[in-house]
């Protein structure tokens, strides 16, 4: 045997006793892998569906507070989206350096490439997914209100269109104020005056129509008050109209709901929910819950023709 075949095979020796199993880690770092894999994907798939919620949100005009916040909201998810991000770059460098570990094919070093690995990982998963828990109860927040401030809008828009004697049913007239903790209209708001003249408009087109009158309260203050006070306005109602071409006939009744028949649901004063509640959304949820409203049960018949 040559020396230098000699040296050759003792150094071949030499290396593959130096060489150990890592066997064990190889399979920690794939199930370690695989399983990162599947909760990043899982924080992408509840990061799509949390945004999709947010866009989906109204544009909030008329609510500055709501509309500041929405973008608040769309920011926040930006920060989310680079969290998840920075969870998949985490994944990525740590692959790469576990791979270089295990191929020095020593265990103390594979360990500690492992344990780097899951202590990047875990954190850079627990900070995504900790970003997405707040965003996502924003979000669900933000779209509950959403969902307010599109009954405000839809009653708003009804209450202001036309009200013809033809059509049955609920209308609402939200633009009829009355002094504070009075049944006297208050005509100094210029919008009062013209909503009575719509008012007797729906109901002195003809003298067959049937309706009943409704006077209805928010839930602020006293309750008792509230149902007196609701009582009083749709009789004052009811005067108002037998005094512009009405006739007593046509009044099937006078009803005073207090704040039991919310149009739109409003939360109990100085509760948790009124109190987290943007001020303009619980304002304008107030506004249109204090109304008056006619329900007309009989067309006029000549119109219907």
């Amino acid at each position: 045997m040559g020396k230098k075949l000699a040296i050759a095979m003792i150094a071949s020796a030499f290396i593959a006793g130096c060489s150990e199993d890592v066997s064990q880690q190889t399979a920690a770092w794939e199930t370690l892998q695989s399983e990162t894999t599947e909760r990043i994907a899982g924080l992408r798939t509840s990061f799509d569906e949390a945004r999709a919620s947010v866009d989906g949100l109204p544009s909030f005009e008329g609510f500055e507070g709501l509309a500041a916040r929405k973008a608040a909201l769309v920011a926040q998810f930006g920060t989310v989206e680079e969290a998840i991000s920075g969870a998949e770059s985490a994944l990525s460098s740590q692959a790469d350096a576990v791979a270089e570990a295990l191929a020095q094919k020593k265990i103390a070093a594979a360990d500690a490439a492992l344990s780097a690995a899951r202590e990047s990982l875990t954190g850079a998963f627990d900070s995504a997914s900790s970003a997405l828990e707040g965003a996502t109860a924003e979000a669900g927040l933000m779209s509950s209100w959403g969902n307010l401030v599109t009954s405000v809008t839809e009653l708003r828009g009804r209450a202001a269109g036309e009200h013809l004697p033809t059509q049955t049913g609920v209308h609402d007239f939200l633009d009829i104020d009355f002094q504070t903790n009075s049944a006297n209209f208050d005509l100094e708001n210029d919008h009062t005056a013209p909503a009575l003249e719509r008012l007797v408009a729906l109901t002195s087109g003809c003298t067959t129509n049937r309706f009943s009158i409704h006077g209805h309260a928010s839930k602020e203050g006293n309750a008792e008050r509230n149902q007196t006070l609701s009582e009083q306005r749709a009789e004052a109602i009811k005067t108002y109209l037998l005094e512009h071409g009405v006739t007593a006939e046509q009044i099937t009744g006078t009803v005073g709901h207090g704040s039991n028949d919310s149009a739109v649901p409003e939360p109990e004063p100085e509760s948790p929910e009124a109190e987290a509640m943007d001020p303009g959304l619980l304002e304008a949820i107030r506004e249109v819950n204090r109304r008056v409203s006619i329900t007309l049960e009989t067309a006029c018949e000549a119109a219907a023709e």
